[in-house]
């Protein structure tokens, strides 16, 4: 038996100062929130700046701790867990960054608590009626799109009444509900780990990602998108799959079926899922399917379809391949292309998993990345998808993507503040070249780095 490695004097000396590193964020999250209270709210300097100084002290943080000639970077998982809790914390009280989503969360959640099925009306048909609250009031004029109906899921939807209920027009207990399902999120990954037998320094790096991850704080805790409880439902599915026992895969079907009633994002996981896990997955998904939404179908409703049938058909913003082919081929052309090449790499994620009957984990940061980079919109919350997949197998392009896609938020409106002809999402002819060379870049780095050694370490 190998003799343990002697300790590395110089990590010992300056673990209290590799901590603090890991807890330095919360100043710029806590300053981040300070201004979004303020008179015209947080900018989008205000912004990059955060972004950047934190991914900045991320970067710090991983290259240490994937340094293989030190011993493992000196900080616990709890240590992390507690830091990324207070980061999430300042976002708790925070108004939303440069975003409106969360009057459509805030207005649902109202219709639902009054007994109305929200995908029946949309909010344009309540403009100037006497019954809707007086703090519903300036939350109906701020909506986006009001003449839409509502794209999210009866998951979604019964948070949001849960939050109407707790405290009407605050976004607080909404909140609260996402930090809740993050938390089992991490839950869920705690379990891959443990099923995929990670060493002490990757479920280190695990932690890192999950808990310090600037695109997680930024749009769950400050922007309050709903992606996170499709998210953490889909993980559970996942972490009971990896248990391999028959009797835990009717609950992955529950889980499966809860996260595509909570954001459709979570339909492409479904072949894959069902294949691994056979007929009692499959009936799972059908019964929570089923149970979810049926409520919501009736009284002139179909559920969240209506609204998303609109998005794919009129909708384009932050996309790459579709911009491309829309260019040389034309709108529907494109979106015919795209959704070939998202069907090619279903087959050949679902066909790399099955050569692998152990890996607890499919390679969803491949397929979701391709779906993004695919689709006409490809809002920088949607690329929260790769989060699990890239903090269990970390890839270059994985990581860069969830850094460069932020940069979303350079419009031309924000971009130019103050001017009154600037368009709100448009993009500088500069961004969208600069998102996708960095992904490029880094997928060259980690190509050099497979050619130069069988099993790199990033």
């Amino acid at each position: 038996m190998p003799a343990p490695a002697p300790p590395d004097p110089e990590s010992d000396r300056w673990a209290w100062a590799w901590r603090w590193v890991a807890l330095a964020p919360v100043i710029l999250w806590a300053t981040l929130a300070a201004r979004s209270h303020a008179t015209g709210g947080a900018q989008l300097r205000d912004l990059l700046l955060v972004q950047g100084g934190t991914w900045l002290g991320f970067v710090l943080l991983w290259r240490r701790s994937g340094n293989r000639q030190r011993s493992e970077l000196p900080i616990s998982i709890p240590w992390l867990i507690g830091c990324g809790l207070v980061f999430r914390l300042c976002g708790l009280g925070s108004q939303p960054v440069l975003e409106d989503d969360q009057h459509r969360f805030l207005w649902d959640g109202w219709q639902l608590r009054q007994g109305r099925n929200p995908y029946a009306t949309v909010p344009a048909g309540w403009f100037g009626r006497a019954d809707v609250p007086p703090e519903y009031q300036p939350i109906l004029n701020a909506l986006n799109h009001p003449d839409v109906p509502t794209v999210y899921g009866p998951v979604a939807q019964l948070g949001f009444a849960a939050a109407a209920w707790l405290a009407p027009a605050k976004l607080w207990p909404w909140k609260t509900l996402l930090l809740l399902a993050e938390i089992g999120l991490w839950s869920a990954l705690a379990a891959w780990a443990r099923a995929g037998h990670l060493d002490g320094r990757d479920r280190q790096r695990m932690w890192l990602l999950l808990t310090g991850c600037p695109l997680a704080v930024f749009e769950t805790s400050f922007n309050a998108h709903p992606e996170m409880l499709a998210i953490a439902a889909a993980a559970g599915a996942l972490a009971l799959l990896a248990r391999g026992s028959p009797g835990a895969r009717f609950g992955a079907g529950i889980l499966l079926g809860t996260a595509v009633a909570a954001k459709s994002a979570a339909l492409p996981l479904l072949p894959w899922l069902w294949w691994r896990g056979g007929p009692r997955l499959v009936v799972g998904t059908l019964v929570a399917g089923l149970v979810l939404y049926a409520p919501f179908c009736g009284s002139g409703g179909r559920a969240e379809f209506t609204g998303l049938q609109i998005m794919a058909r009129d909708w384009e913003f932050n996309s790459t391949g579709y911009a491309v082919l829309a260019a040389g081929f034309g709108p529907s052309a494109a979106r015919g292309i795209g959704g070939i090449a998202i069907l090619l790499t279903l087959v050949w994620c679902g066909r790399q998993w099955s050569r692998s009957r152990g890996e607890p984990v499919p390679r969803g940061d491949v397929l979701f990345g391709i779906v993004w980079w695919v689709a006409p919109t490809a809002n920088p919350w949607y690329f929260l998808w790769l989060l699990p997949f890239v903090a269990y197998r970390p890839t270059w392009p994985g990581l860069t993507t969830l850094a460069a896609v932020s940069l979303a938020y350079v419009t031309e409106g924000q971009w130019q503040l103050g001017s009154t002809t600037a368009g709100f999402f448009e993009h500088p002819v500069w961004v969208r070249p600069l998102e996708v060379g960095l992904v490029v870049t880094a997928a060259w780095v980690a190509a050099r780095a497979a050619r130069a050694a069988p099993t790199p370490k990033i």
